[in-house]
């Protein structure tokens, strides 16, 4: 009886220790289910520009082309880095070669404004002005990437930077067309500003849509503070408005948010080994470049630790509940959803677990481009709505004392499924003329009440309640 006893033991000993080799052979060697990830999102923005859209993207990338070319021979003519003459008041933190916060400051020395002008009109060279305008309206151009998968990243991030850089030029010629003296056509400039901006608006990707919104946004702050501080005259008024209208509601991109979930699921396959088990030195890996964090060679022992990690089908049926959910928040505008993607989000971040680290990892950038982009479409559709009372205050000599007095169709705040709140305020409690304002996304009507910080009425989470956004500027000279 003991000798059977003593080789039952043996095999199970036996068993064990081919099961522990077996083990460390995996986690010395694994390799993952594949090793090109992002493949299935590549394919479907492949297929994204045809006909008239590709036709049309081709003229929008000859521009491209010319504003990078022109911007590569100003940054040779006044320094690389930085102007070699610039004054001493120059910011350091402007962006270059594009001077917009100078243009903006109203503070700037003179030196450094005749500096920006400069350089502005030098980059808004009038060849890519005539080649956006050859662009039809309202443009439908889209990115074609011809089944070339390698060529997601090598197009798309030139392009992008490019594009946005050529936007914040043409709000800066905005900025100067409308001083004192300028001889510029400001609705000319708004509109081709508007129309790199819808261009990016087009393309099927988050980080596309995240650079148009930063054009759109700067465009329609420009376009605020000039018409409400400004004497316009009704023909400008009613070419911005124009303008504004074709952009006033963009909807989220279905095909960017579905390109987002493949990418996610790509990059979770390549996580996981052929038979869905985890590898934890690819997450490891996978942290440190998510932290900013100098790539170091993981130590293949942490595979043995797979078992701490659900599985590939767990962790896909997750990330697609994940997405699901986020969809159906984002389905309505922002004030009719019953939950905020923003909560959605912090319920994932605030799991200790390490299964949801990957998760955690991929997922909750989500929540700042849904928050990002309904900020930008509420810019939008206000941008509309003061050019509108703008118009009347010109034709009338006063604001009009509500707005149903415009006598036009008109959008509505996103945040309260309302009309945006307007007011004339009495002269003793603010010297502006009306107040257009929008509730934040607290969704309170706080009858114009702002903070210094007046982006928290955007900002969620964070217990800040009781502030409004108000879009007309505070007079800089009479009016």
């Amino acid at each position: 009886m003991g000798r059977v006893r003593r080789w039952v033991l043996g095999v199970a000993a036996a068993g064990l220790l081919a099961g522990a080799a077996h083990e460390l052979r995996w986690a010395l060697t694994v390799q993952p289910s594949s090793d090109r990830t992002h493949v299935r999102a590549a394919r479907l923005l492949a297929g994204s520009g045809r006909g008239e859209a590709r036709d049309q993207w081709d003229e929008f990338e000859s521009a491209c082309d010319m504003f990078g070319r022109v911007r590569s021979t100003v940054m040779l003519k006044y320094g690389e880095g930085r102007p070699d003459s610039a004054p001493s008041g120059w910011p350091q933190a402007a962006p270059w070669p594009v001077p917009l916060t100078v243009v903006k400051a109203g503070t700037a020395d003179s030196a450094s404004r005749d500096l920006a002008k400069n350089l502005v009109a030098d980059l808004c060279d009038p060849m890519v002005g005539s080649m956006l305008d050859g662009i039809a309206e309202p443009p439908r151009c889209v990115r074609p990437l011809d089944g070339e998968v390698a060529r997601l990243i090598d197009v798309r991030f030139p392009e992008l930077t490019t594009g946005r850089e050529m936007g914040l030029a043409l709000v800066a010629k905005m900025h100067l067309a409308a001083e004192p003296g300028g001889v510029e056509d400001l609705a000319r400039w708004y509109r081709r500003s508007i129309k790199v901006a819808n261009i990016q608006s087009q393309q099927p990707t988050l980080i596309d849509r995240l650079v148009s919104d930063a054009v759109f946004d700067e465009a329609t702050e420009a376009a605020r503070l000039i018409a409400s501080r400004d004497d316009l005259s009704s023909a400008t008024l009613d070419a911005m408005i124009a303008s504004t209208r074709a952009m006033a509601d963009i909807p989220l991109p279905t095909r960017a948010m579905e390109c987002e979930r493949l990418s996610v699921l790509d990059t979770l396959r390549s996580l996981h080994d052929e038979n869905g088990r985890c590898i934890p030195t690819r997450v490891d890996a996978l942290t440190r470049m998510s932290q900013g964090e100098a790539a170091a060679e993981p130590s293949e022992w942490m595979n043995l630790l797979w078992w701490r990690y659900p599985s590939l089908d767990l962790t896909v049926a997750r990330a697609e509940e994940h997405f699901k959910v986020i969809a159906e928040a984002t389905a309505s505008e922002p004030h009719a959803r019953l939950a905020e993607p923003a909560r959605l989000e912090m319920a994932l971040e605030t799991q200790a677990k390490p299964a949801d680290r990957v998760l955690r990892l991929l997922l909750p950038a989500l929540s700042h481009f849904i928050a990002r982009t309904d900020r930008s479409t509420c810019m939008r559709r206000a941008t509309l709505v003061l050019l509108e009372v703008e118009r009347y205050r010109a034709e009338h000599g006063r604001p009009p004392s509500s707005l149903d007095e415009l006598g036009v169709s008109r959008p509505k705040d996103p945040y309260s499924g309302l009309d945006f709140g307007y007011f004339i305020p009495r002269p003793s409690a603010d010297p502006r003329p009306y107040l257009l304002y929008t509730v934040g996304i607290d969704g309170v009507d706080n009858e114009g009440a702002e903070a210094s910080d007046r982006e928290q009425a955007f900002r969620s989470g964070r217990g800040v309640t009781g502030i409004d956004f108000v879009f007309n500027a505070k007079p800089a000279r009479s009016k």
